[in-house]
């Protein structure tokens, strides 16, 4: 993957050989209705034999501040990664 971030099919999803993954909904939060099937996809054997997946390296983010450049939502961002990667 060249890019910082990208959109992938769900036969894709079986390639992903990387060591951490940061997933966020594109709309609304993970709880709304239409995220549903993303969670559904989440719980998939496909999913889990990921091996970010299998290390517990895997963090779900709320797409608020993920989706934003702002000052303040790059200030939350870094707190997050602080939070899932200074072990």
């Amino acid at each position: 993957m060249d890019d910082f971030s990208a959109a992938l099919s769900e036969e894709k999803i079986p390639e992903l050989d990387v060591d951490h993954i940061i997933i966020f909904p594109s709309n609304g939060t993970w709880s709304s209705e239409e995220n549903k099937e993303a969670i559904k996809l989440l719980d998939s054997s496909m999913w889990r034999s990921l091996p970010a997946v299998k290390k517990g390296q895997v963090y779900m983010a709320e797409r608020t501040h993920w989706q934003s450049g702002a000052i303040t939502a790059n200030m939350m961002k870094i707190d997050d990664l602080l939070q899932w990667l200074a072990e």
